[in-house]
């Protein structure tokens, strides 16, 4: 199962490093935007004078896109997770697996395409709901002990694809296909050829995959399409995702209340700052697919040492200043990109980055672990994650929207004010160094009898 994650993550990683030279090609040549522009520029913001696309417009679009796949993402994730409840594990890997496939060979024929384009990161985003079922086949067939180990290797297979898939993609594709100058409609045929077959690769591993779900009936199965669409409704719906029902005791769900705002107002910033790195890049100092992968590489390392030398020395009691700090270096890393005007100032802001990726999620997730009891864990970490996926979707087009409108250095100053904001909202959480025990959260469980009153 790792090296089907690893080689999956590999293939949709390897187009990374050259988004935003595909972005600003198509820009430049698709008639079909230009002439969107050119209604937005004239007839909405009142510009007057030409409506060439800039840099700017790029990043902006680019931004958009991301969060089109992350809320694509976000609804697939449970809807397809639901699915193979009911119809099967591999059955469903086997559908998103031929998705994946159809998503590269899409980018490959888009040309100059924005529609294209966009269809295929659409596809890509649907497919990352074979994460989560890559989790339930661990949960179906591990025993509590090995799980924790078991899951961490997903976790692994991420940190090195998302590492390893740039920079193999900026080295392998250049030496075999083409130049450092080449343009988007060259690279996307290439990367999009290479990476199906990639996933091809994959294909043939999953049907050697047991399948691990316990399947239902017949008559139950005839349901199972109707039952995912209505679960994942109640799952999507973001108002009740900061609701928290299922936690009886007041204390506790106002606590995990604040505590989901916060993780939706940092995870927000967080994603725009993450997907603003490579555009800021090319803008500054000309960054091209090549170095664009050194910043993968960078920050990959970067937070594969902050995880392994120092989070598993951090003992227990340390969340909150952890969460923090986090919070900090998060700030720093804003003002060190923003004002950035060296390339060594860009990577001293990428390491700030790199250590707040590493130890925000962990200690967070941590800390609303201990603020629980152990049979509502699932549940709320299961909210959580949910938050994380909502804010992907929110950030990328908010940060590049704005950084349309107002340039670089006023964003990232703007967002550097804004985490200070959520840090101070986080500090004041009521109760937060208060942990309920054992007891505690056995009273604060809804029982199934009480719940259906």
């Amino acid at each position: 199962m790792v090296t089907y994650l690893f080689i999956d993550l590999v293939a949709s990683t390897l187009m990374l490093p050259w988004l935003p030279t595909i972005i600003k090609e198509l820009c430049e040549k698709d008639a079909g935007l230009k002439a969107v522009w050119e209604f937005v520029h004239t007839k909405i913001l009142r510009a007057k004078g030409g409506v060439e696309l800039s840099a700017k417009d790029a990043t902006f679009i680019g931004s958009c896109a991301a969060s089109l796949m992350s809320l694509t993402q976000y609804i697939c994730s449970s809807t397809f997770g639901a699915m193979s409840d009911t119809m099967g594990r591999k059955s469903v890997l086997l559908m998103l697996c031929i998705m994946h496939i159809f998503s590269h060979l899409l980018l490959a024929s888009s040309g100059v395409s924005i529609v294209f384009f966009l269809l295929a990161r659409i596809l890509l985003g649907a497919t990352r709901a074979n994460v989560g079922i890559l989790s339930a086949m661990i949960s179906d067939v591990s025993d509590r002990e090995s799980r924790t180990g078991a899951m961490a290797s997903l976790g692994i297979a991420y940190s090195l694809a998302f590492t390893v898939g740039p920079k193999a993609s900026s080295w392998i594709l250049n030496k075999l296909f083409f130049s450092k100058e080449s343009s988007g409609s060259v690279l996307g045929p290439h990367i999009g050829l290479f990476a199906a077959f990639l996933v091809c690769i994959d294909l043939l591993m999953l049907f050697t995959f047991p399948e691990t779900a316990t399947l239902k009936k017949d008559t139950e199965k005839k349901m199972a399409p109707k039952r995912s669409l209505w679960q994942s409704l109640k799952i999507l719906n973001p108002i009740e995702l900061f609701r928290f029902h299922g936690i009886e005791d007041y204390q506790t769900r106002a606590k995990m209340q604040k505590m989901a705002q916060v993780l939706f107002l940092h995870m927000s910033l967080y994603s725009g700052l993450e997907c603003s790195l490579l555009f800021l890049a090319q803008q500054r100092f000309g960054y091209t697919g090549e170095k664009q992968s050194h910043i993968f590489l960078f920050t990959g390392v970067s937070m594969v040492i902050v995880q392994h030398g120092i989070m598993k020395y951090l003992k227990g009691g340390r969340e909150i200043k952890t969460v923090l700090t986090a919070m900090l270096l998060q700030v720093m890393a804003y003002l060190t990109l923003g004002f950035s005007i060296s390339e060594w100032m860009f990577y001293t802001g990428l390491l700030f980055y790199s250590v707040t990726s590493s130890l925000f999620s962990p200690t967070f997730n941590s800390l609303a672990s201990l603020s629980i009891g152990s049979q509502q864990q699932g549940q709320v970490m299961g909210i959580f994650r949910s938050i994380n996926g909502l804010a992907r979707c929110v950030g990328p087009s908010l940060v590049g929207t704005l950084m349309w409108r107002v340039g670089t250095t006023t964003t990232f100053t703007l967002g550097a004010g804004a985490t200070i904001l959520v840090a101070v909202v986080f500090k004041s959480i009521p109760n937060l160094e208060v942990f309920p025990t054992n007891a505690q959260a056995k009273a604060s469980t809804v029982s199934p009898e009480k719940k259906s009153s």
